[in-house]
């Protein structure tokens, strides 16, 4: 028994070890899959789209060719513009001077303008003409209910429950210790846990938002079937379609949502604070439309909006 002891002891070491050597080589390709692997997969499809970027570098990715692009802009632009989006976010102006806006989502944007305007219609109305409106929420309210019409058409109910969620992750992520360390969100933390369930919860709602799309046959005008229609022309297997079709729309959602608020927010305060603005701006679109919902045609014509 004294013999066969300190080789069982013996055995055991080397199977902990063994363990340990596995899991550390399992993390690593983990990590490199990961931080090198996948972004580059992405990186490689955008490139075939015609859609390229900042060259990335190792662990920091863009990040530092992005602040130089932003300082460069910031230093060369103009101090009497409200054009900030250009200064902040140089790439992103130039992909939409590229690339243009979705003209046929003027029409389902123009139903989440008439909800916001006749729910203050009704305030100004109980308050006998007159009424201080703090527009923040509403402002949050109508792009996300903008959003989830221009992405979910006819299922934005279900898209608004999507998006629910979907703010719930970006709050969990900006709560994430350590976030600036590369690999840490892969991490079991509980913050991290709490967003990768947050994360199956979305990923399964828009899953069953394409499968009952699919199911119905419908041919709606909204970005969830420009993302369909694309991803059905790739070569993908089924897992990277879904993940396609599921990161587009959790993008447009993360990408759109604070900036239309803001946008929208910043537009009424400029009007605000310059009343000949408004007289121009009223003026043109009472003479382009007469009277008539605003489409995309029409806003081409608005020099003075643009």
């Amino acid at each position: 028994m004294k013999e066969i002891q300190p080789n069982i002891m013996e055995a055991v070491v080397k199977v902990f070890i063994s363990l340990a050597l596995l899991g550390a080589f399992g993390l690593f390709f983990r990590l490199y899959y990961a931080l090198v692997v996948k972004p580059e997969k992405l990186r490689s499809i955008l490139r075939k789209q015609g859609i390229s970027g900042p060259p990335p570098s190792f662990l920091l990715g863009n990040i530092k060719g992005i602040k130089n692009s932003q300082s460069k802009a910031v230093k060369n632009s103009s101090t009497d513009t409200h054009n900030r989006a250009a200064a902040l976010f140089p790439f992103f102006e130039q992909w939409r001077n590229k690339y243009g806006q979705v003209k046929g989502m003027v029409g389902l944007i123009t139903k989440s303008i008439e909800t916001l305007l006749n729910s203050w219609k009704s305030m100004i109305e109980k308050e006998g003409g007159i009424a201080d409106i703090k527009i923040d929420e509403d402002m949050r309210s109508f792009s996300g209910d903008e959003i989830s019409r221009a992405c979910f058409g006819s299922n934005y109910i279900k898209g608004e429950e999507i998006f629910l969620r979907l703010r719930a992750l970006q709050e969990a992520m900006s709560k994430k210790i350590f976030l600036g360390i590369p690999g840490m969100r892969y991490i079991p933390t509980k913050h991290n846990r709490n967003a990768w369930a947050l994360e199956k919860d979305v990923r399964n709602l828009i899953l069953k938002v394409v499968s009952d799309r699919k199911e119905s046959s419908a041919n709606e005008k909204d970005l969830l079937q420009m993302v369909l229609e694309g991803a059905k022309n790739s070569k993908l297997s089924k897992e990277a379609t879904d993940n396609f079709i599921v990161d587009n729309c959790k993008n447009i959602y993360l990408a759109g949502y604070e900036t239309t608020a803001v946008s929208a927010v910043w537009c009424l305060m400029l009007l605000a604070a310059n009343p000949d603005w408004q007289d121009r701006v009223r003026d043109e679109v009472f003479e382009i439309c007469k009277e008539r919902t605003p489409d995309a045609d029409m806003i081409q014509k608005m020099k003075q909006v643009k």
